[in-house]
């Protein structure tokens, strides 16, 4: 008993040191286990269950959250009881389960595993728990009953039914199975396999955890070299699943290149075979980058590869994946050299979609032959890279498209994305919104035309919101502000007859006002806008997508910082209050952020001291003072901007006086600490500042301000 006292004292102290310090110092899964195995162990049986509950609870708390309550089973008609918690659980008390002869529910090893696979199905937290509980149960009792003896099959499930919401407790099983076999000499003849390790390596894949994904594949690589089993041999899934990792590793810039060397080390070794899957996940990992050209690259590397062996042939999935990657391709700012003279690398990849559409088009066979979401990508390419005649080139990949698909190939058939893509290539001609105002036109004719034939049509719900949104769009980038005022007003009323607009929509309407929020009478009416969302929403008459989110509070109160009403300082805090209030409520979409603030911060700067009265150029310097004092205090971080424009504040807001200097000096260093010194803070503290403070600062060099690591944020 005091070894187990002192073994969940230590427990108890780590798990201190993880909510305190970190992660670093969070305790194994196979900690915790060997702390529920000693108290197990302890001849004290009256509490013993109540401790091994709670040490429980607390490693659920840390590793992952049990959404219902906890099965305690400890006999045979528990296990049993957690099948009515299944969704056919009545069928399966008929017709699944091996009957004694009395019409008992036996309690073995198949009857048991069958449960274990149906929770595994489920894919929830409490449904993976109470499969545990059941491998528990059956470890505790296979050595009175070796009926109930786990085999590969009961551990499998277990691990997989953790592996659907926490790969750290699909890897415990494991490590359960480790410590019983080390500590207790108990299911000795129990061995992992592949699948075993395959399953705890998707789960973290699933995480985009590469480190821990990469470790297990080690472990399996590790056992197969020094025993020869060939139960351990990773084989195409385990290498895939981690190269499946790094392409969900979007935190991670190095991940595309770690995968692709992985890749290429699998296709130098005999033992591994490599696939169509292997290739499209480290396809993927660069798509997530944007490397459009490291992705053309690889897929030259693969066409060659599947000209010996067939396992590697590109299939439509691996051209959409290049065609992504062309289309969000970072790799702009410079030239290249093409045949055609130079070019832009935006046109290069624009060019290089094409010719990739075109393969596909004239692959004779069927793995790889376009569809629509190959269509809608290179349109969406030429939309983002804008490549010369960019609207044409659009409308010719539309008609290629249209022709497939009256052709008689369902799969090309025009959606929504690809109208909403093809309004955004407009935007890059002189006269933008006339092609999208008549695209959006023929498909509202489209649509009422089948509305009187009463026939299935080819633009079936079209068009929708996202169509009308980039129309909005369009009109906001146009530049005649007036008209786009105008029109995005009729818009807005006009797009009820095919479809409900979202906050996406409304955020729209409210940046075509703020362009003109100098006019009298349009932040208010961006105010209203905003309020007959939250009135929709709160009547029941709007759903999530048209709740008011950061963006559309964002958006009012840039309208209003760009106004010149005198109470704009008043009322874009007020909004913010809003947005606190709406994410305290349950409304995360709402959530403040630091564009939000800074917004604040703008309004105060540019209350207009020539309308405004001595007593609202007061009361927004002391807003900005309270608005900036909630940044500091850690609420969001802090930008550049945000420094930059209280500076602005107390230029505009502030007469002249060493009070002005001594804040003007303390905001600076601060700024100057954080390493986010910018041209927007240097030209805002040369309006700021004294000529004599200004000298100061440039010439400081012993107050731990060292001008090299001023701008190390930024």
């Amino acid at each position: 008993m005091i070894a187990a006292d002192k073994s969940a004292d230590l427990l108890s102290r780590m798990e201190q040191l993880c909510i305190e310090i970190g992660d670093d110092f969070r305790p194994a899964l196979s900690t915790y286990t060997s702390v529920i195995n000693a108290i197990s162990r302890s001849s004290v049986s009256n509490t013993r269950r109540e401790v091994i509950e709670e040490i429980r609870e607390r490693r659920d708390q840390i590793y992952c959250h049990i959404d219902k309550k906890r099965f305690k089973i400890d006999k045979n008609e528990d296990v049993f009881g957690i099948v009515m918690h299944l969704k056919d659980g009545e069928d399966m008390l008929r017709n699944k389960f091996v009957l004694d002869d009395d019409f008992n529910y036996v309690g073995n090893r198949h009857n048991l595993n069958i449960i274990i696979l149906h929770l595994a199905k489920l894919g929830e937290a409490w449904a993976a728990d109470a499969s545990e509980e059941i491998l528990d149960y059956m470890i505790r009792k296979h050595t009175v009953d070796n009926r109930l003896t786990p085999n590969l099959e009961t551990l499998n499930g277990c691990i997989n039914s953790w592996a659907y919401c926490s790969a750290a407790r699909a890897e415990g099983i494991l490590e359960k199975l480790t410590n019983l076999q080390k500590e207790e000499g108990l299911l000795t003849h129990l061995t992992p396999d592949t699948v075993s390790y395959n399953t705890v390596i998707k789960a973290y894949a699933n995480e985009a955890n590469t480190k821990r994904a990469e470790s297990i594949l080690e472990i399996m690589e590790d056992l197969y070299e020094s025993t020869g089993d060939a139960n351990f041999k990773p084989d195409s899934i385990s290498y895939g699943s981690v190269l499946n990792a790094f392409a969900k590793a979007s935190h991670d810039p190095s991940a595309p290149n770690k995968a692709e060397e992985i890749l290429m080390k699998m296709m130098k070794s005999e033992s591994t075979k490599v696939n169509t899957w292997c290739f499209n996940s480290v396809l993927d990992a660069h798509a997530s980058k944007g490397a459009g050209n490291r992705a053309f690259r690889l897929l030259k590397v693969m066409e060659d590869a599947s000209l010996s062996d067939e396992n590697i042939t590109p299939d439509t999935y691996s051209y959409n994946i290049l065609l992504k990657a062309l289309a969000v391709s970072k790799e702009k700012g410079h030239r290249v050299v093409t045949r055609k003279g130079k070019s832009h690398a935006g046109e290069i990849a624009v060019e290089r979609a094409l010719q990739t559409l075109d393969k596909m088009e004239n692959e004779e066979s069927k793995i790889a032959k376009p569809d629509a979401i190959s269509y809608n990508t290179v349109i969406l390419a030429i939309a983002n890279h804008g490549p010369k005649g960019a609207s044409n080139i659009a409308l010719s990949v539309l008609k290629r498209m249209e022709e497939r698909f009256e052709s008689g190939d369902n799969s090309v058939k025009p959606t929504s994305e690809t109208y909403t893509s093809l309004i955004k290539a407009f935007r890059w001609g002189k006269d933008s919104t006339r092609p999208a105002e008549d695209l959006v036109q023929s498909l509202i004719e489209k649509a009422d035309a089948e509305g009187s034939s009463k026939s299935t049509s080819n633009i079936k719900n079209l068009p929708d919101t996202p169509i009308y949104n980039a129309l909005l769009t369009c009109w906001a980038k146009s530049g005649n502000r007036h008209a786009a005022q105008i029109r995005a007003e009729e818009i807005l009323d006009e797009m009820t007859k095919f479809a409900k607009p979202n906050a996406r929509t409304y955020a729209a309407v409210i940046n075509i006002l703020s362009n003109i929020s100098r006019k009298r009478g349009v932040a208010k009416r961006s105010y209203e806008l905003l309020e007959l969302m939250e009135n929709l929403y709160e009547n029941g008459n709007g759903d999530v997508k048209s709740r008011p989110n950061v963006y559309v509070y964002t958006s009012v109160i840039n309208c209003y910082a760009r106004s010149l009403e005198s109470d704009k300082a008043v009322m874009a805090v007020s909004i913010l209050q809003r947005m606190e209030e709406e994410y305290r409520a349950g409304n995360s979409s709402a959530r403040p952020n630091i564009i939000a603030y800074n917004s604040v911060l703008n309004a105060c700067a540019f209350t207009c001291t020539g309308q405004a009265g001595h007593e609202s150029i007061e009361t927004a310097f002391k807003i900005a003072c309270l608005v900036f004092d909630e940044v500091r205090s850690g609420h969001v971080k802090p930008s550049h901007v945000t420094y930059g424009t209280f500076l602005s504040v107390c230029a505009n807001l502030m007469p002249e006086s060493e009070i002005r200097d001594s804040l003007v000096e303390a905001t600076f260093k601060r700024c100057a600490r954080d390493g986010l010194v910018s041209d927007m803070v240097w030209r805002n503290l040369k309006a700021a500042a004294s000529p004599e403070l200004r000298t100061a600062l440039l010439n400081q060099s012993n107050d731990n301000i060292l001008e090299a690591t001023w701008s190390r944020n930024l």
